[in-house]
């Protein structure tokens, strides 16, 4: 038995989980700009009337 002990987590598996949160939060972001979007439009809109 080897008294050291593997890297739980390797280096790609790292790298993917860190590129899976990247993706997750680019994914938020993007839903909450459009929200704003349409959030802004619908303000203009009842404004021109």
């Amino acid at each position: 038995m080897s008294l050291i002990p593997g890297p739980a987590t390797s280096p790609q598996d790292r790298l993917s989980s860190l590129t899976a949160t990247v993706t997750e939060l680019t994914k938020t972001v993007q839903q909450g700009m459009a929200q704003q979007k349409q959030f802004l439009a619908a303000r203009d809109n009842m404004n021109s009337y």
